[in-house]
């Protein structure tokens, strides 16, 4: 096993805030992502963002983890938003918020947008077993009536609570 699949996120202090980032990152520029999540007019002193991704890390995402802007702040977990133990590994039971993203060239947009909702409901169910407060997911979609499938309150505004508690941010890309 690779030392990815080993790790498991520990908080630094008690303060300690993070959160989750899962999907497909091959879209996204990370860069750009990263410097607008750890600006310092958001204040985000203490918080870490953990990557939770099926395959070893890329290259970029590599140079992203020694970049000494971020080093200190982001951590890779190898592993499944659809498996519990890995969600456990993330603390996603404790994250402020998941990010759950997509890969907006996709050929296939129904596909794609299928497994962020798969990722959403799974990661909901996990962190519903533990009765914690409610956690913001921000869910990419590529398709505005893919909504559909995340409950009715989703599909009406972009912005919803939904049964478990958990706030939807939805943003179709």
């Amino acid at each position: 096993e690779s030392v990815y699949m080993r790790n498991a996120y520990n908080p630094k202090t008690k303060r300690s805030k993070h959160v989750v980032i899962c999907g497909d990152l091959t879209s996204t520029s990370l860069d750009e992502f990263f410097g607008e999540l750890f600006h310092e007019d958001h204040e985000n002193v203490d918080l870490n963002a953990i990557l939770l991704l099926p395959s070893p890390p890329t290259t970029e995402i590599i140079f992203l983890l020694r970049d000494s802007s971020f080093f200190l702040n982001i951590q890779y977990l190898e592993g499944s938003a659809l498996i519990d133990h890995d969600l456990r590994r993330a603390k996603a039971q404790l994250a402020v918020a998941i990010f759950i993203m997509t890969n907006k060239f996709s050929e296939k947009p129904d596909e794609e947008d299928a497994k962020s909702i798969l990722l959403n409901l799974s990661i909901k169910r996990y962190v519903a077993s533990f009765n914690l407060p409610p956690k913001l997911f921000c869910l990419q979609l590529i398709r505005p009536q893919n909504r559909k499938h995340l409950g009715r309150d989703a599909y009406t505004s972009n912005t919803s609570s939904n049964s478990t508690g958990c706030e939807d941010l939805v943003v179709c890309l």
